[in-house]
């Protein structure tokens, strides 16, 4: 991981548990919320990769986000931005994860590719 950020490391499996918690460190109630989190090259910028989140236990506060190694393949090298969001039956949504730095390199060694 770089500093500031997360790192992806294309052709590996990327898996990151989150466990979102109240700033006097309570679980924020999940139920019912819809969990989105992109890559993108800035913001604004088109989307690169939808993570995909899902809520693992609702009422704990804890999602996770799973790449396959097929997935992280296809990702650029580069410095992108990400971000977890939450929306809420009633339509509200919040940053779960606030807007950070995240970077996708590549390794020296591959699997699946001639030597």
């Amino acid at each position: 991981m770089h500093e500031g950020g997360l790192t992806i490391y294309k052709g590996e499996s990327f898996a990151l548990a989150l466990e979102c918690l109240k700033l006097e460190e309570t679980p924020v109630d999940l139920t019912g919320c819809t969990i989105r989190s992109h890559i993108r090259a800035t913001p604004k910028g088109p989307l690169v990769c939808d993570l995909a989140p899902t809520i693992t236990d609702a009422e704990a506060g804890k999602v996770a986000i799973h790449l396959s190694p097929q997935r992280t393949h296809a990702l650029a090298a580069g410095e992108y931005v990400w971000d977890v969001l939450a929306q809420y039956p009633n339509g509200e949504v919040v940053h779960i994860v606030p807007t950070e730095p995240i970077t996708v390199e590549g390794r020296a060694t591959k699997f699946n590719q001639p030597l």
